[in-house]
């Protein structure tokens, strides 16, 4: 669940990576004994650009696995959309989400060394000058909108979102620049990632606290990965999407605007977003959504708003927030699957022919999913070369599947357990049976 696939969904991959990646020299090791060194020396490396450094991790086996290589010991856990969320210094817009929101996942971000040492290979789809371009040219902006005259911050943010609505326009480039709030202030056309970083500055720059978000969403243009906004207004946090509130050029709409949990797809509930993993976990509790909209008729006169930031975790170890099931705490293989294949959990196989056994996901139960194993119940000695091939996505139907593939050895019965390990600790089994002739 928690590979590089994943990652890439939420900033919008059809972008090419902008900043040229000259040789760098390796930087030295640094280890870490806890979450917190480790994002502080991530966020120091991200900030200056270094695109290749080594980590080493002086932390529990457990912890290891869970959260930083994941179950295939190549990827990133669910560090990526919960802790690097989180890393910010307010006095500074450059670090956190927008370092997050600048990341180019095209090429991954690195590989395991061995199991204690992870080395960073990154891209960006924004330099430094660029990002200094930005910062000189946000106050500008701001006054140009006219913040300063405002009272509320709820005109702030309607003003601000209308100016990015007005002022962009979606496009499907390939270029690097099309996926930054550089080339949403300077061209005007960027992907759904652009118009994201561009928001989060502005609101930023206008003190108003905001938070960049990775998921999917339905079907249509934006198909797939995905990249939408949190804002705070009064005590609570709101969604905003200004990629779909653009459907008509220069004129914005507010389907999407400073939404709830419960009504963010009420305009069409076939397009819903989702959330990526890390968003659901630590990173839900410390910047919760509110259930519904926001009422501008209830804003107080004091305008109070949420602080932006949040006490970073020692661990992660927190259960993601239940995407829309209720209390319930045990589940069956309906309330999770949409199917498998072979259709009905039994094949027949030749000897020396390749077999997939698949489990297609419900999209709105992925997030209940923490990963996937396997056991051989019997006829072991018929099989040969078995892998748990993890999760993967078909972007033409959109959907998630687990995948197990091996080779038949010689004639014989076989049945196996596809296993789902959910985040309630509970093990869901689905049984396959098979034949190899």
């Amino acid at each position: 669940m928690k590979g590089l696939w994943k990652r890439a969904a939420a900033l919008a991959l059809t972008a090419s990576l902008c900043l040229s990646s000259p040789a760098v020299a390796l930087a030295a090791t640094k280890t870490v004994n806890n979450f917190k060194e480790l994002t502080s020396i991530f966020r120091d490396h991200a900030l200056k650009r270094d695109l290749n450094f080594r980590i080493k991790f002086n932390i529990s086996d457990k912890e290891l696995e869970k959260h930083i290589l994941g179950p295939d010991d190549d990827s990133l856990g669910d560090f990526w959309d919960g802790m690097v969320s989180m890393m910010d210094n307010p006095n500074t817009s450059d670090d956190a989400d927008y370092i997050v929101g600048n990341l180019n996942w095209t090429n991954g971000l690195g590989k395991a060394i061995n199991n204690r040492t992870f080395e960073f290979k990154l891209s960006f789809f924004e330099t430094l000058p660029q990002t200094e371009y930005v910062n000189q040219h946000v106050p500008e902006i701001l006054q140009e909108i006219g913040v300063q005259d405002m009272d509320t911050n709820y005109e702030k943010v309607r003003a601000i979102h209308d100016w990015v609505c007005e002022q962009i326009t979606y496009t499907s480039s390939k270029k690097g620049i099309a996926s930054t709030c550089y080339g949403a202030i300077t061209k005007g056309k960027v992907l759904c990632n652009g118009y994201a970083l561009c928001l989060y500055k502005l609101l930023v720059g206008a003190g108003i606290p905001c938070k960049y978000i990775g998921g999917k969403a339905g079907t249509g243009r934006d198909s797939g990965g995905h990249a939408w906004n949190i804002v705070a207004l009064g005590d609570k946090w709101y969604y905003v999407d200004a990629t779909w509130d653009d459907e008509d050029d220069r004129i914005p709409t507010y389907d999407y605007f400073l939404k709830g949990k419960k009504d963010f797809d009420e305009a069409d509930p076939s397009q819903y977003h989702k959330l990526d993993y890390g968003y659901t976990t630590f990173f839900a509790k410390a910047f919760p959504v509110a259930n519904s909209s926001f009422n501008p008729t209830m804003m107080d006169s004091t305008n109070n708003t949420v602080k932006i930031g949040s006490e970073l975790p020692e661990d992660l170890d927190v259960k993601p927030v239940d995407p829309g099931t209720g209390t319930k705490t045990t589940y069956k293989a309906a309330d999770i699957l949409e199917g498998t294949y072979p259709s009905h959990k039994s094949f027949t196989l030749q000897v020396n022919k390749t077999q997939h056994l698949q489990l297609f996901i419900k999209d709105k139960a992925f997030d209940l999913v923490d990963s996937v194993g396997y056991r051989v119940r019997s006829g072991k000695e018929n099989i040969k070369n078995i892998k748990n091939n993890g999760f993967d996505t078909d972007w033409m139907d959109d959907s998630i599947f687990t995948d197990l593939t091996f080779k038949g050895k010689k004639q014989g019965s076989v049945k196996i357990d596809v296993i789902l390990k959910l985040t309630n600790n509970q093990q869901l089994p689905i049984t396959f049976t098979g034949k190899i002739r």
